[in-house]
């Protein structure tokens, strides 16, 4: 990234911003297909698969906070294609929170990163959602 003029960032900052709306968009839809039981059988994996992108692409862009939601996100798909996890109103907003998260970063007028404090907790929820604990268990 040190290499790259202001412009060079500018645009590919202007590319993630442009796809990851459009990814966005396509998972609010699929989530909500997927939780009112009208979503197709792929679903989940163009779920997963757009988490998949938004955490390559942060990544690459040094978004570190975008890319460890993004991460979460696409473990808590993971867990339900492997049927380790019920897809349910819990995870989808937890899913949502991240989401929302990232789309707040990408539309401000400047692409950043998402809050210190904001990824944590969303980090959490998401690991709570993707790793659920039996309680009592030590």
């Amino acid at each position: 990234m040190d290499d790259l003029t202001r412009a060079e960032l500018d645009q590919l900052l202007a590319v993630f911003r442009d796809q990851s709306l459009q990814i966005l968009d396509e998972m609010s839809t699929d989530l909500l297909a997927l939780e009112s039981a009208r979503a197709d059988s792929e679903a989940m994996t163009r779920l997963r698969r757009g988490a998949h992108t938004i955490k390559g692409d942060s990544a690459c862009l040094d978004l570190p906070n975008v890319t460890r939601v993004a991460h979460k996100i696409e473990d808590v798909f993971d867990a339900v294609l492997c049927g380790h996890l019920k897809f349910d109103s819990r995870s989808v907003d937890a899913i949502f929170k991240g989401l929302d998260a990232v789309r707040t970063c990408v539309t401000s007028a400047q692409v950043n990163d998402i809050p210190v404090a904001l990824a944590n907790e969303l980090v959490e929820a998401l690991t709570a959602v993707a790793e659920p604990r039996v309680r009592g268990e030590h």
